[in-house]
């Protein structure tokens, strides 16, 4: 696996062995409907997420995520229950999947036999950290010392989720899309935006919210209210990448 993940600019990424991810535009993501971004959404839901971004759902099963130690077996674990899906939004000209997870004596292999889709261990790893890369999706793990720290966690994840769906009343694109739309330094409008792929856009935004801090930061250090000199030069940095 590189490095260095390079998807600026481009529509798609080959993994090593060949396999082909799409990278989606944002109108492509968003479809039609909010119904259309929620469902094209939860499509990369498999492959980046990880047993403690699902702590909650597990529980309420009777289940610690914590007897999950690999990703990777997490995820063929759950991957069968994603079938039936079109997946082309994720694979270049793939269609629906139907996913089968088999074991050849210690190995661990799922597949798609209509797409030809074949994700080892290690095809695993890459693809999900490209897809986290696209998406700009941190993979999160956290270990508790006994159930009762557990139980608490699960309640305030699940209080803090049940909120978000309370105060979300619109598509979390809207908020971006408005503030670079409006920023002179965006050379794109409410249609020609929709044209950038996922990773340029969330990329763009990212951008522009960290040239501003810089601009902001170095004004009050010219007008002496900051002392630059104690900034790290990190923060200093006008690019993201």
């Amino acid at each position: 696996m590189p490095k260095t993940i390079s998807l600026i600019g481009r529509q798609n990424y080959t993994l090593s062995n060949g396999l082909v991810l799409h990278i989606p535009t944002l109108r492509e993501l968003r479809g039609k409907c909010d119904e259309d971004e929620v469902r094209n959404f939860n499509l990369i839901t498999p492959f980046i997420c990880t047993p403690t971004d699902l702590m909650v759902e597990l529980y309420e099963q009777g289940i610690d995520f914590q007897i999950f130690t690999d990703d990777y077996i997490f995820f063929a674990t759950i991957i069968e229950k994603y079938s039936g899906l079109n997946y082309g939004l994720i694979f270049e000209n793939a269609g629906v999947c139907n996913w089968k997870v088999v074991t050849d004596n210690v190995d661990v292999y799922v597949f798609d036999e209509e797409n030809e889709i074949i994700i080892t261990k290690d095809i695993y790893e890459e693809l999900s950290e490209v897809l986290r890369k696209m998406y700009y999706r941190e993979r999160t793990h956290r270990e508790f010392c006994n159930q009762r720290a557990l139980k608490m966690a699960v309640k305030i994840a699940k209080k803090e989720y049940e909120k978000a769906m309370r105060d979300k009343n619109s598509s979390e694109f809207d908020n971006m899309i408005l503030l670079l739309v409006n920023n002179s330094n965006f050379k794109y409008n409410f249609e020609s935006v929709s044209d950038l792929t996922i990773y340029d856009f969330l990329s763009s935004f990212r951008q522009i919210q960290k040239s501003d801090y810089v601009d902001k930061i170095t004004l009050g250090g010219y007008s002496g209210g900051i002392d630059l000199s104690k900034i790290p030069q990190t923060e200093l940095n006008k690019f993201i990448l």
